[in-house]
């Protein structure tokens, strides 16, 4: 994932934060589609905290495998 693609989720995230969408809980899947380039871009980062970094990002990479499987096309 290149910098300008991250730094584009991100944005994209925060301008979703303050929509109604983003208030109705229940739309995990739209939710999951404007975070999931996020978490991809941090799981190398979380890998390297001390003692707890590879722990942490097996179950964020965990949580998106099922999210992946429960919003396709996410």
């Amino acid at each position: 994932m290149t910098d300008e693609v991250f730094l584009q989720a991100i944005e994209s995230f925060k301008a979703f934060q303050g929509t109604p969408e983003a208030a109705a809980a229940a739309d995990i899947c739209g939710i999951y589609k404007k975070v999931k380039p996020i978490l991809n871009g941090v799981l190398p980062f979380l890998k390297l905290i001390p003692v707890i970094g590879a722990t942490v990002a097996a179950a964020v990479t965990a949580l998106m495998a099922v999210l992946d499987q429960t919003c396709p096309g996410s």
